[in-house]
């Protein structure tokens, strides 16, 4: 259809050629229009040449056509066929000869592509000899745009290119603290999975590791982490585990409550406690001395003597108890108790025996009552009195029986042992 076109545009242009003096395109055009011309370019004139054309009257605007396209080429503008100059259709008008044109090409237009890391993130076409046109500086976390590899062109090549950028991973700082305190700082680069981490500073009691971490973007803090070591200390009381209880290492040693037992003063430890923890497990057993008490001796209810001794001794030397007349003395039993013991001199008198062959005391012939209480007169307390008498028949009933020895043992004096014998 476009072929057939232009062969009408070319007859049309040499019917009028004794008419005008310029070609026309196409027919029917009065004597009053005049040729307005457009070609692909300026090889010719001719019908395979010509693109589009109008008959516009003398003096009106002229018509301005759409656009051409050609591979590889942008389209310009139209050029004066006479001045070779781009010309605005916009403000021309017909004059009285006619009017061509043909259109204006650029060199020809390159494809640029532009790829970060595998990925187009832009591309435009340019036109050859042309300055280059350069793109935005792509941007990615962590790290610092370095160009484009190859290195972009100032004039555009004649030919399309692949370009990629190029990046440096970003340097940043890894800080390590100790107890809050910078202890070192290491330089890693982004992209970077761990860094040569110095040993932890020792501590006494404890044991070091260093946090986990990420070498991220804008640095990193590391903290040193310290865990006690805990040491164990039980303290018997003899033999038997009274506590324990867990330290650390290094830090002020914990003194245990001292244990009480009756009878006996703590003495403290053994071993003695350390002011700062071991490190290491300890035992430790209860020392005790025995306290002193005193045992007081008393004799008719004042002090005689004081003997101190010790808390679980089983005895004491005891003095002899002080003699008495007509007695026989000897000291109470005792136990060596806490806070002391009083131990008291018993007397008990002293046992005689009378035998008496015959117990007339008063000389009436017979063993009577009477005789009983006349002997007691004369006897001391604690007297065996052994009556041995035909008749000692005190109550008089005829016969010697329980009752005689009741009523003579109720005049006797304490402490009488009274037989009686026929």
């Amino acid at each position: 259809m476009k072929r057939v076109e232009r062969l009408l545009s070319l007859l049309l242009a040499v019917l009028l050629m004794g008419l005008t003096a310029l070609p026309v395109f196409a027919a029917g055009i009065d004597e009053k229009t005049y040729s307005e011309a457009f070609y692909w370019d300026k090889a010719g004139d001719d019908a395979d040449n010509g693109y589009k054309a109008y008959s516009i009257p003398f003096g009106a605007p002229l018509q301005i056509p759409p656009d051409p396209t050609r591979d590889g080429v942008r389209f310009l503008g139209w050029k004066d066929w006479n001045t070779d100059e781009i010309v605005d259709l916009s403000v021309e008008t017909m004059n009285a000869y006619g009017r061509r044109f043909y259109a204006a090409w650029s060199a020809p237009v390159r494809t640029f592509r532009f790829f970060v890391y595998g990925t187009l993130r832009t591309s435009f076409e340019c036109i050859a000899g042309e300055s280059f046109i350069v793109p935005r500086s792509p941007q990615i976390d962590g790290y610092t745009f370095a160009g484009w590899s190859p290195k972009l062109p100032q004039i555009t090549p004649d030919e399309d290119m692949v370009f990629n950028a190029m990046f440096t991973p970003d340097e940043y700082i890894a800080t390590l603290l100790v107890d809050g305190q910078v202890y070192k700082e290491i330089p890693y680069t982004y992209g970077q999975k761990s860094i040569d981490l110095p040993p932890v500073p020792e501590k006494t009691g404890y044991t070091g590791m260093w946090e986990s971490y990420s070498l991220i973007i804008g640095g990193v803090t590391i903290r040193a982490i310290y865990k006690p070591i805990l040491h164990t200390f039980r303290f018997f009381v003899y033999g038997t585990l009274l506590t324990s209880f867990e330290c650390i290492a290094g830090e002020s040693f914990i003194v245990p409550r001292s244990p009480q037992i009756d009878g006996y003063t703590f003495a403290g430890w053994s071993p003695k406690l350390p002011q700062i923890t071991p490190d290491e497990d300890m035992d430790f057993s209860a020392v005790f001395t025995p306290n002193v008490y005193i045992a007081t001796l008393l004799v008719d209810g004042q002090v005689y003597k004081e003997i101190p001794y010790t808390y679980g001794q089983k005895s004491i030397d005891l003095p002899p108890v002080p003699e008495k007349t007509g007695y026989t003395g000897m000291w109470e039993s005792y136990s060596l108790v806490i806070g002391g013991v009083t131990i008291r001199a018993i007397y008990k008198p002293t046992n005689y025996t009378v035998r008496c062959m015959s117990g007339d005391v008063g000389g009436d012939g017979t063993v009577t009552l009477k005789d009983a209480v006349e002997l007691s007169r004369f006897l001391a307390g604690g007297w065996d009195v052994d009556i041995h008498a035909p008749n000692s028949d005190v109550n008089g009933d005829g016969k010697l029986n329980l009752k005689d020895v009741i009523l003579l043992q109720r005049y006797l004096s304490g402490g009488w042992n009274v037989k009686l014998y026929e």
